[in-house]
């Protein structure tokens, strides 16, 4: 089986009201050529993108890239490292259409 050296990088992801959300990414480096794609892996919730459950996780995260997936942890509008207000409850529809938005990018 192939495995990949990889990198992290954070970033943010501007929703269509101008919130911006953060995110890392953990990017599989090309062994092959520049146009290889990667399939990504979304998680999506409040505040566990650069809590100690990070340290837990980033065994399981690394080998996820090293296996050629794209990685990618984001916090949810007002939580975490993520602008705007945080949504009154789960699951609203603000929530979902920036879920959608972030897979859309």
């Amino acid at each position: 089986m192939m495995t990949y050296n990889f990198t992290s990088e954070n970033t943010w992801l501007t929703m269509l009201d101008g919130v911006r959300l953060s995110a890392t990414l953990v990017i599989p480096i090309s062994q092959r050529d520049t146009n290889e794609n990667f399939p990504v892996l979304l998680e999506y919730k409040p505040y566990r993108k650069d809590d100690s459950f990070f340290n837990i996780n980033q065994p399981k995260i690394h080998y996820q890239a090293q296996r050629g997936f794209i990685v990618a942890l984001v916090d949810i509008r007002g939580t975490g490292a993520s602008e705007g207000v945080l949504i009154e409850y789960e699951y609203t529809s603000q929530e979902l259409n920036d879920c959608e938005h972030v897979i859309e990018l």
